[in-house]
């Protein structure tokens, strides 16, 4: 008799629309993310010269938007 485990069952398995769908949703939502942290970035240097914020001000900001990500998530 020949036995089989659940990763030769699950690697046998068609690839669905729900799969295409849910790459999709999750690819847009990292896009978006990360344009998102991109674009603080590019900012932060003009913010520095401008308004005159320091260093540490600034990395308090980018740690606390990380905070509301792990909690918003």
């Amino acid at each position: 008799m020949m036995h089989s485990n659940a990763a030769n069952r699950l690697d046998r398995l068609p690839i669905s629309r729900f799969h295409k769908v849910t790459l999709v949703a999750v690819s847009f939502a990292y896009f978006f993310e990360f344009a998102d942290i991109n674009s603080f970035a590019t900012t932060v240097p003009k913010l520095i010269k401008l308004w005159g914020v320091s260093i540490n001000e600034i990395a308090y900001v980018t740690s606390l938007s990380f905070v509301g990500m792990f909690f918003g998530s």
